[in-house]
């Protein structure tokens, strides 16, 4: 063992952890040995193990030391899925979340591996290679991490709104970077099978965004009154809220209103067909209303709400579309049972 581990352990000798916290570990160090027997023949690794299993949080840090700075570990950085050392890139990330102190850094790190994951699908489209087969897992583990941050949420009020800005802005850029990745695709043989996971992870990006911002204004007010009492520094941080979400609820009636009229053109294509899609038209004309809705609270200055209204109308516009791809014989088993 180096003298630098061998310092630090003596330096971390005397703290501890409780037993769920140690139990957590193990099971990250033993997937690292599963993953890759040869460490375990380390006698640097044989001791950090032996050592953790004792004394607890002093060696949480000691991995922490070993898994940031390691030769192998810091070589799995730039891997990519199909690689070898791509698992142990995600169980470093995995340690890396356990070690964070408070629900801002988890879920700031949560988006940042959402967003490796974005980088990691722009590098493998532009490949034929077999690295492909593994998009799926890819964006599945995305989803899961936007998951995750949003879960944080509601760990501690006091970071809320910190949270949430972080998500709102993070799913914006994820949503832009979706879009490269899809023009850039367009040409490629697995284009078509791309596009439908890209749609996913965009629609899910989108929730994502809605979800964090919803939890926005649950805490703040977007309207002109100014509540009696208040101060100069509350009505400043209310015009603040005001404007930025006079800014995302626009942005969203545009959006939703893109969604709505390819919605109809795809409506008209079908009854020219002589296909009826019930359903799918009544669906659509609630996003309508919806959108109506939310134009008129937006011209009132009402643009919390008209973000909220704007948002049932995406909703109801994404449940059309469901009914429209939706097979003619399932449709008819769900009117049945309707």
């Amino acid at each position: 063992m180096s003298n630098t581990i061998k310092n630090r352990l003596q330096r971390l000798g005397r703290m501890s952890a409780g037993e769920k916290r140690k139990a957590e570990f193990r099971v990250v160090l033993r997937s690292h040995m599963a993953a890759y027997p040869a460490l375990e023949q380390r006698r640097e690794f044989g001791a950090m193990f032996f050592f953790f299993a004792h004394k607890g949080a002093a060696a949480l840090l000691v991995v922490a030391v070993v898994l940031t700075t390691g030769g192998v570990t810091l070589a799995s950085q730039n891997a990519l899925p199909g690689d070898t050392l791509y698992p142990l890139k995600l169980r470093t990330e995995q340690v890396r979340v356990a070690l964070s102190a408070s629900p801002a850094k988890k879920s700031g790190l949560h988006l940042e591996f959402a967003s490796r994951r974005l980088n990691e699908l722009e590098k493998i489209v532009q490949e034929e290679s077999a690295r492909q087969m593994n998009v799926d897992a890819l964006l599945i583990n995305y989803k899961t991490e936007l998951e995750e941050s949003q879960k944080l949420l509601d760990e501690d009020p006091r970071e809320t709104e910190e949270i949430a800005t972080r998500i709102d802005r993070a799913t914006s850029a994820h949503q832009q970077t979706i879009k490269e990745i899809s023009e850039k695709s367009q040409k490629k043989t697995f284009a078509d099978t791309l596009k439908r996971y890209l749609d996913d992870a965009d629609e899910h990006a989108e929730s994502q965004n809605e979800f964090a911002n919803l939890a926005l204004l649950a805490g703040t007010s977007t309207e002109d009154a100014l509540v009696p009492g208040t101060g100069e520094t509350l009505l400043t941080e209310q015009k603040a809220v005001r404007k930025e979400f006079q800014e995302k609820s626009r942005k969203k009636i545009r959006s939703v209103q893109d969604r709505v009229s390819e919605m109809e053109q795809t409506l008209k294509k079908a009854q020219s067909e002589g296909a009826s899609r019930p359903n799918a038209e009544q669906k659509l004309e609630e996003a309508k209303h919806a959108l109506e809705n939310a134009r008129t609270q937006s011209e009132r200055g009402s643009y919390g709400d008209s973000f909220i209204t704007s948002v049932q109308a995406r909703k109801a516009a994404k449940e059309a579309e469901r009914m429209m791809e939706e097979p003619e014989q399932e449709r008819s088993e769900h009117d049945e049972n309707e």
